[in-house]
This record gives C-alpha cells, sequence and structure tokens, in this order.
C-alpha cells in the first residue's frame, strides 16, 4: 500500500476504503498536516499519536545546524575535524563509544557554541524518557522556557512544531507508546534503494 503521492486527497480516499477502518484505535504518523485531516475525516475515533522519532530528529537537525554554523568559522584542518565528529554531535551520550565520548567532550569544553545547541538538544530528547502524559507536558514546557534567548532562532522550528502537535506528541505518553519505526526503517531502505 504505497500510494503515489502522499497529498490529502488520495491519502483520505485510501484510508476511506481501507477495510476495518473503523476498529482502528491508534494511527501514528509525521507531523505532516494532510495526514492529520485524512486520518480525521477517514477515522474519527482513532488517536492520533505522532512519532517520537520525527519530534526528536527536529531537534537532531537544529543541533547539525549549530554544528555546521560554527564549523565555517574554522580552519580548513578543523573544519574537516568537527565535520567527522558530526555522528557524535547526534548520537544519545549512552550510545558513544568511549572514543566519541572523549572526543565530543573536548569539543564541547573548548565551544560553548556548540555546548548550548547540545545540552538543549539532550534536554529536549530527555523529554522521551517520561513515562506519563503530565511529567512528559511539564518537561516540555520546561525545557521551553530554559533556553537561552540567544539560541531561541536556531530552535524556532522545534518550539512551532510541539505547539501545533502537542496533542498528538503528549499521546504518545498516554496511549501506549506507539510508535511507527517498522515503517520507517522500510521507508529508508526504499529509499536508499532509489539512490543506487
Amino acid at each position: 500500500e504505497i500510494l503515489r503521492t502522499r497529498w490529502q486527497a488520495p491519502v483520505t480516499n485510501f484510508l476511506c476504503n481501507l477495510p476495518g477502518r473503523h476498529e482502528v484505535e491508534i494511527v501514528t504518523t509525521d507531523m505532516w498536516k494532510p495526514y492529520r485531516v485524512a486520518v480525521q475525516h477517514a477515522m474519527p475515533q482513532a488517536v492520533l499519536i505522532v512519532d517520537k522519532w520525527h519530534v526528536m530528529r527536529m531537534a537532531n537537525d537544529v543541533m547539525d545546524i549549530a554544528r555546521r554554523r560554527y564549523q565555517g568559522l574554522l580552519t580548513q584542518k578543523d573544519r574537516r575535524a568537527l565535520k567527522a565528529r558530526k555522528a557524535a554531535f547526534l548520537k544519545r551520550p549512552f550510545k558513544l563509544s568511549p572514543r566519541e565520548e572523549l572526543d565530543l567532550d573536548g569539543w564541547l569544553k573548548n565551544t560553548p557554541e556548540l555546548r548550548g545547541a547540545y545540552d538543549a538538544k539532550e534536554a529536549f530528547m530527555d523529554i522521551w524518557r517520561h513515562r506519563k502524559r503530565d511529567a512528559a507536558k511539564a518537561a516540555l514546557d520546561e525545557w521551553r522556557g530554559s533556553i537561552p534567548a540567544h539560541l531561541q532562532g536556531l530552535f524556532r522550528p522545534v518550539f512551532i512544531a510541539t505547539r501545533n502537535w502537542e496533542p498528538e506528541i503528549h499521546n504518545y505518553f498516554s496511549h501506549g507508546r506507539f510508535t511507527n519505526a517498522a515503517t520507517e526503517a522500510r521507508n529508508r531502505v526504499i529509499k536508499m534503494t532509489n539512490r543506487i
């Protein structure tokens, strides 16, 4: 069931013709507004959950932008060295190898421009460690209030998305922590195959 487009009309049509659509309880999706409208029309009884991966990826994108901006200020040698370590800035600390941890620590201790963005990114990721909706909501509100003024422009896309999709983001914490990771993994394989 791979549709040719992801626009609202074909997605709505597909969902309206899906056998058993009235029994669907939960739908996980990314933050594409036509999906929300299509689900609300075809399956009004279903709870819509924004997949955590899509929200977390936005914070990683911001970290990558911060790294690239700082990288542009460096000498060619230092630029290459920082670029070679870009994956470490995007990994969670508990997933870093000892070598990556040491390298990242060195960069963060010596570059406050990157330290602030990294700490804000990690604090945002930690919201998904909460088990209850109220705790996650309070953590998100606290995170928004904790971002220093000089980083607010950088994190603006995350602020906007989390406000526009707040109920669907919080549904993750109150409806069984569902994710569409399996579908996303398949999509990645399809995209890689197309590129090859």
